[in-house]
């Protein structure tokens, strides 16, 4: 799950909110609500990371998680993918707070101390 999550987790927060303004289906706004942008840690289940604790994106809105990896978007349910990929949120960022701190840093993430030590990364000034 290496890779791209920071830009890819950014661009798909931009298409669902873009998607969630044109949306009129009850289900589908109710799906959407409460979309907001993660960063954390998980630990995953396959593939070159397999068993290690890497630091992540994800977005998540109503009960789903929408998960990047690979290119690709998966949907999972909340609960299900916090405990396939033991993730622990560091930070969550609404939509207007993450499109502020991407236009300030001119990065897609990570914008949290911890994030940004674990990826040796300067810390951002405040």
């Amino acid at each position: 799950m290496t890779g791209q999550c920071y830009v890819n987790s950014y661009e798909l927060l931009k298409l669902l909110s873009e998607s969630l303004i044109k949306e009129t289906d009850p289900v589908e706004i109710e799906k959407l609500n409460g979309l907001s942008l993660v960063h954390g840690w998980i630990t995953p289940t396959s593939g070159c990371d397999f068993g290690k604790k890497i630091d992540h994106a994800w977005v998540e809105a109503g009960a789903f998680v929408f998960e990047t990896s690979a290119g690709e978007v998966a949907t999972k349910e909340i609960k299900e993918f916090y405990i396939e990929y033991q993730a622990t949120q560091r930070e969550r960022y609404t939509l207007a707070e993450a499109f502020c701190l991407k236009e300030k840093s001119q990065i897609y993430g990570p914008w949290d101390d911890a994030g940004r030590q674990h990826r040796g990364l300067p810390l951002l000034t405040k």
